[in-house]
């Protein structure tokens, strides 16, 4: 972007305490991220447990994508720690790394809820509907996978991204994809994700999921919907089953709703700014930041963001081995020789020149995601 809308106020509260309040909120409302998931269940881990599951999924087609290579990594460096002398001084040095990290990733986010906060016009539904707080529950689990296929570098330089980038991104991103026109893209190219999908241009069909107070006459039957082959269990196991079962379910409905809810104030907002009621020097900016999005996706930029692409593997082996119940966190190591797997197009200059490649890419990825550079005494396949 060449020139900045001017800016508008800026929030009377602590930006920090706001988004740490929210982060709780997600949590108290059983809405972990899937690194808090990884958090939680990984303290009940055993090297036992663990082995345990290695055998059941030793034999998979991809060693990464099963989780095998995960657990093998973590494994040996927990047998590698005990025998250092150091491994506490390591220990720390790593808790420390990790703080940094996430202080990062928290700065970014920061950065772009507070610049669409004082990037909004005062008399738009979504500034007067919407205050500080408000804004930072709706917004600040926004989906980095999203994000990063529009910008590279996260953290901001100059001028160079949008103020209403993260309004802007979720909407148009939905938008694009949602065409009647629009081709399912090859690899290495724009990354579609399934939540996002819709059944129209611009309604897109949210999957509900009903819930229901236990007693409903629905209740059990929501239930057994959603779990497989329970009628044997134990009455203790199985009531404690359907407790967490119907957890997920409204959590997921929870999650769907304000999915559908960011879509509406996108929506509302951007009516609002092809209306007579727009002042004409905001309407412009609008529409300039909004071309500037378009622009990206239907140049189908992300072919050259490796970036974005590092993101996404993240996610996918994350999720993945979170539904294999191994709680690890993919390091930079397995998302690496991931990528010069599944996308050999656009990572094939990483094989020869791995530390340069890298170098370029990594700093900015971690300002999205948390990336842990691996486990001591990982050992590379061929």
């Amino acid at each position: 972007m060449n020139k900045s809308p001017t800016l508008f106020e800026d929030s009377s509260y602590d930006w920090d305490e706001m988004l740490s309040l929210c982060d709780q909120n997600l949590i108290d409302m059983d809405i972990p991220s899937p690194l808090d998931e990884v958090m939680l269940k990984g303290r009940k881990k055993t090297d036992g447990a663990y082995n345990v599951r290695l055998k059941k999924i030793k034999g998979a087609p991809c060693e990464i994508e099963s989780g095998q290579r995960a657990i093998e990594d973590l494994l040996r460096s927990r047998a590698i720690r005990t025998e250092k002398a150091d491994w506490k001084e390591a220990e720390a040095k790593t808790k420390k790394q990790k703080e940094s990290d996430l202080k990062k990733i928290g700065e970014v986010k920061k950065n772009l809820l507070r610049r669409l906060y004082k990037a909004l016009h005062p008399l738009s539904p979504l500034k007067r509907q919407h205050n500080d707080l408000k804004l930072v529950q709706m917004w600040e689990d926004y989906d980095p996978r999203i994000l990063s296929q529009f910008v590279r570098e996260p953290i901001e330089k100059g001028t160079k991204l949008p103020n209403h980038l993260l309004l802007l991104a979720h909407g148009t991103y939905r938008q694009f994809i949602n065409r009647k026109d629009f081709k399912y893209p090859k690899q290495g190219a724009i990354k579609v994700f399934e939540e996002y999908i819709g059944i129209s241009d611009y309604k897109p069909e949210f999957r509900r999921i009903p819930v229901y107070e236990k007693g409903h006459p629905e209740y059990e039957q929501a239930i057994k919907d959603h779990i497989v082959q329970y009628k044997d269990l134990a009455p203790e196991f199985k009531d404690s089953l359907i407790e967490r079962t119907n957890q997920v379910i409204e959590a997921q409905t929870l999650r769907e709703d304000k999915m559908e809810e960011k879509w509406e104030m996108f929506l509302a907002h951007d009516e609002w700014c092809q209306g007579s009621d727009c002042p004409p020097d905001y309407k412009k900016q609008w529409n300039k930041e909004k071309k500037w999005c378009f622009d990206k996706l239907e140049g189908l930029l992300i072919k050259n963001n490796e970036v974005a692409l590092m993101v996404w593997a993240s996610d996918k082996l994350l999720k993945g081995w979170l539904k294999n119940e191994i709680p690890i966190i993919p390091t930079q190591k397995l998302i690496k020789e991931y990528l010069q797997k599944v996308e050999p197009l656009t990572f094939d200059e990483a094989v020869t020149s791995s530390k340069t490649f890298w170098s370029k890419i990594i700093p900015n990825a971690k300002g999205w995601i948390y990336l842990p550079a691996g486990s001591r005494g990982s050992v590379k396949r061929d």
